[in-house]
């Protein structure tokens, strides 16, 4: 990340790396992380998780960034998004091609209308659009992996944590109730 109006100390910046790299993290694992870098963050910002991620908005705010979280129960899960679909972030951004992302909205759209927004992942296979079974279990996979979707203890699929905070007026206006989002 390049930061062009201040610089950032080098436990935030790796923070953020780490963040961006797993997509996203628990409170906890915020905390923890902190704890293991803690004597590089500068005294300043101190060791709050909340406090820090709050720096590290600060100087995001010029990229079109944010870190932003929701709630999980009584936990909080925090994450990084882009707050511009522009031509870098459509490009970069994703890896799911024409075909892949049609499957995908077609998963979404049949979790929003399910009962408890969730399904078996055979019952999604007759979403897949021009997917093969073989391929879009694949794509499943990857967007379970990058967090998009989530499987619970019964292996249902659900919405993941990226899609409650990167799509939520998306899945708003399908009627999905959102969990309460963090904005810090």
């Amino acid at each position: 990340f390049l930061f062009p109006r201040e610089s950032m100390a080098a436990g935030l910046q790796t923070l953020l790396q780490a963040l961006a790299q797993r997509k996203t993290m628990s409170e906890n694992e915020v905390a923890d992380y902190l704890e293991s870098i803690g004597k590089y963050i500068a005294p300043e910002v101190g060791e709050n998780p909340e406090s820090v991620l709050k720096q590290i908005n600060k100087r995001l705010k010029c990229m079109d960034l944010e870190i932003r979280g929701y709630y999980v129960g009584e936990e909080k899960v925090f994450g990084l998004i882009n707050l511009v679909s522009d031509e870098v972030a459509k490009n970069e951004g994703g890896t799911l091609d024409d075909v892949q992302l049609e499957a995908f909205k077609k998963v979404l759209k049949m979790l929003a209308e399910s009962a408890e927004h969730k399904a078996a992942c055979c019952e999604l296979e007759d979403h897949r659009g021009r997917l093969s079974v073989a391929k879009f279990k694949d794509l499943v996979e990857a967007l379970c992996e990058n967090q998009w979707l989530a499987r619970d203890d019964d292996d249902f699929l659900t919405y993941g944590p990226r899609s409650y905070l990167e799509l939520s007026e998306n899945l708003r206006v399908s009627g999905v109730e959102i969990p309460q989002i963090i904005h810090l």
